[in-house]
């Protein structure tokens, strides 16, 4: 009889006149896997009159510190046998396998007890299979780095009580540490980690205490999931807001308080794609995030609103793309010593059917989701393209800026690839500039210093942008070598240039420009600023006293005029 009918439909081997192992050798194919293994067991262990096997852990778990892979009926419902109704095999990592008699009538010889030990050989097999499988499952489910659950678990958890009629009892957190960054950049990445498994641990425990059927998961970073017991949810939120850790540096304590920004979702009974809870509550964090400070936002009618016209942006934003509805726009940098044009900034805007979506509607989408980085390469060839063209008409060319978010820093190669299209268009790299937001550089210096270096080395210019709205502006120019410098328009106001602004402001520039770094003031609208400007020698300004964000043709136009009149003089 072949190997495969052995399997398939469990024969019986020649009643017990050879080892069993032979017969188990059949069921469980080396080079396959181990399903059938159990079912080959349970069938010899009936020819023995085995009445149980039993299977006990003394080291680390398996999955139960005990179970019973075979069962004829539950010997254990019984008195305690006699050693003489058992035998016992011990391998060597502390697992005890026993086999029970059926009955007293049972008589095993050393013959039955070889077969037992043949078939505990095999049944480590299964265990130790059965083991890998779920660690396997385990880890799939699991942070490394926290031992929390990560998005597939909190999936997991969050499935079952959907399939069980009671999510709706539930309540869905999607929160952040607050500047928990800082932590990393101040004392460095093996404290970060230590702050990572502290917060996760206080959270696992906050969790936990309150109800066994609640869920804290990790998803990336300092981004975290909570599945709450909805009458447990003002007591959590005011845990939340008392979270002290106890960070361990050079034989010193460091206290850090916890600040977490949490948007919030009340799981309703309509609700079955398990996936939008926690979307809806991303979305309540959003806007959340939104805040100058840490707080807490529940997803309303409203924010669903705003929720419906992002996913209708996602599903359109690829095809919009292609189908060219994305355009560039040029907003003109002047030189205050002759009002001439001295650059541009590439600026995108998406024109959806003759009607322009501004900026702010999907730019911060498509950081979330990462277009950004399709959209600002996008730009780049744009505007390499239009620097060819306007070179080969023999036009005045002034530099052009183009801005690339933070999340180009997950590609470690995104340096190069803005050198290969610059490349490409055969643009003298002098009329190239990349901008990079000032938070971009509180995400990795490290990183971002790196890519400066490398656009350095190709002669490719390189600004810090919004510098003043970030908490460390002043230690990244000790380490970021920009060429220039975009100060922010929120610390000189439109209306008025109080006296505390110009203090900063003229401070600001005077350093910056000890360091070798060209200046630039953006948001300028008055002819005050102006004056102030020119007089701490900050010549390079960008606003809309000059000229707002231009179509490509009016640019083009622009570039032959050259020179702006005077404002002061009007």
């Amino acid at each position: 009889m072949s190997e495969q009918e052995v399997k398939s439909e469990g024969v019986k081997p020649p009643v017990l006149d050879r080892r069993i192992g032979d017969f188990l050798e059949l069921v469980y194919d080396k080079t396959d896997d181990v399903t059938a293994l159990p079912q080959g067991i349970s069938f010899v262990a009936d020819e023995m009159r085995i009445g149980q096997i039993h299977v006990a852990f003394n080291g680390e778990d398996i999955l139960l510190k005990e179970f019973t892979p075979y069962k004829k009926y539950d010997t254990r419902l019984l008195n305690e046998p006699d050693y003489e109704f058992v035998h016992s095999v011990v391998n060597e990592n502390d697992t005890m396998i026993q086999f029970w008699k059926l009955d007293s009538d049972v008589v095993w010889d050393d013959s039955d007890r070889r077969n037992m030990d043949d078939m505990a050989r095999f049944l480590l097999l299964y265990l130790g299979r059965t083991k890998y499988l779920y660690e396997a499952k385990m880890a799939a489910a699991h942070d490394e780095l926290t031992g929390l659950v990560n998005l597939t678990g909190f999936t997991q958890t969050l499935s079952s009580l959907m399939e069980q009629g009671i999510a709706q009892k539930y309540t869905v957190l999607y929160m952040s540490a607050y500047k928990f960054k800082l932590i990393s950049q101040k004392y460095g990445y093996d404290i970060g980690n230590q702050a990572m498994i502290q917060i996760a641990d206080k959270l696992k425990t906050m969790t936990g205490e309150m109800s066994s059927d609640q869920v804290v998961a990790r998803l990336v970073n300092d981004n975290f999931a909570v599945i709450v017991r909805t009458s447990n949810l003002e007591k959590y939120l005011e845990m939340l807001s008392d979270v002290e850790l106890d960070l361990s540096m050079n034989r010193e304590i460091i206290k850090q308080r916890i600040a977490f920004i949490v948007g919030v979702y009340h799981i309703k009974e309509s609700d079955k794609n398990v996936q939008m809870p926690l979307e809806y509550a991303m979305a309540a964090y959003s806007i959340s995030k939104q805040g100058e400070q840490s707080n807490v936002v529940y997803f309303n009618e409203e924010i669903h609103n705003h929720f419906l016209k992002e996913k209708d942006i996602e599903a359109r934003m690829q095809d919009a793309l292609d189908a060219g509805e994305f355009v560039v726009y040029y907003q003109p940098k002047i030189n205050l010593d002759d009002f001439c044009i001295s650059g541009a900034e590439a600026l995108v805007r998406w024109n959806d059917n003759g009607e322009i979506i501004p900026p702010m509607e999907f730019i911060p989408l498509f950081e979330r989701n990462g277009f950004i980085c399709n959209v600002d390469f996008f730009v780049l060839n744009s505007v390499c393209q239009a620097i060819r063209k306007w070179l080969d008409e023999g036009l005045d060319v002034v530099p052009i800026s183009v801005n690339f978010s933070k999340v180009h820093l997950a590609n470690e190669n995104f340096a190069n690839e803005i050198v290969q299209m610059v490349k490409k268009y055969r643009v003298p790299t002098k009329y190239i500039e990349v901008e990079f937001t000032e938070s971009a550089n509180m995400e990795d210096t490290t990183l971002l210093t790196q890519a400066v270096d490398i656009l350095k080395s190709y002669g490719i210019a390189s600004s810090m942008d919004d510098f003043g709205t970030g908490s460390s502006s002043l230690s990244l120019l000790t380490s970021l070598p920009v060429d220039v410098l975009k100060i922010d328009k929120s610390l000189l106001e439109a209306d008025a240039v109080s006296e505390r602004e110009r203090v900063i402001v003229s401070n600001i520039v005077r350093m910056v420009q000890d360091l070798d770094i060209n200046v630039i003031m953006e948001g300028v609208e008055t002819v005050e600023q102006v004056n102030f400007l020119k007089q701490i020698n900050c010549n390079l300004v960008q606003g809309f006293l000059f000229d707002r964000p231009l179509p490509k043709e009016e640019f083009e136009e622009r570039l032959q005029r050259v020179k702006y009149a005077n404002p002061g003089a009007q």
